[in-house]
């Protein structure tokens, strides 16, 4: 067996000669050989590897933007209070004036069913409007829409108030006027 230095020598020199005969042809029936034979065998390896990748890559996107998509879905919507010191303020007074003034209820009449299904529209309304603040931060329009929301709810439990407080007073009435 020769080193391989000699045989890098005899390159140089151009003593050494080309491959031995049938050379061409035995690494063509070999090359054949293995194409069929990679034919027979179905899918290679590598394929189901890297299909089984992709596979893993594509469901670690959908979990992450699933992820990305729920955190988009915090910050969809903005308060008063994200704006500045003072609409926290005018935000503050207005929750704890309708914490403190909505009266809890469980009244069969029909006006009050009403009052409370408009203040639970306004609701609704108000988270819109949040939304609507998140998209246009500072946008005056929608501030004061927010302002006026809470002012309409304010409103509308001081007429819950009001109307509850009339319909006592006329039950008390009545019951005075049947003991007499």
């Amino acid at each position: 067996m020769q080193h391989p230095e000699d045989i890098l020598r005899q390159a140089l020199s151009g003593e050494l000669e080309g491959p031995h005969a049938g050379h061409e042809q035995r690494f063509e029936k070999r090359l054949l050989r293995h194409s069929e034979h990679a034919l027979t065998t179905g899918i290679p390896a590598w394929a189901w590897m890297s299909a089984a990748a992709a596979t893993i890559a594509a469901l670690i996107i959908v979990l992450v933007v699933s992820e990305i998509r729920k955190t988009n879905e915090e910050y969809a919507r903005m308060r008063l209070s994200d704006l500045n010191y003072e609409m926290a303020r005018t935000e503050a007074f207005y929750e704890q004036r309708l914490r403190e003034r909505t009266p809890v209820v469980s009244s069969p009449d029909q006006n009050i069913t009403r009052l409370y299904s408009e203040l639970r529209i306004l609701e609704g309304v108000y988270d819109k409007l949040e939304q609507a603040l998140a998209a246009n931060p500072g946008n005056q329009q929608v501030v004061d829409a927010m302002v006026d929301n809470y002012r309409n709810r304010l409103r509308i439990v001081e007429l819950i108030q009001k109307y509850m407080e009339i319909s006592n007073n006329l039950k008390n009435k009545q019951h005075e006027s049947m003991d007499l």
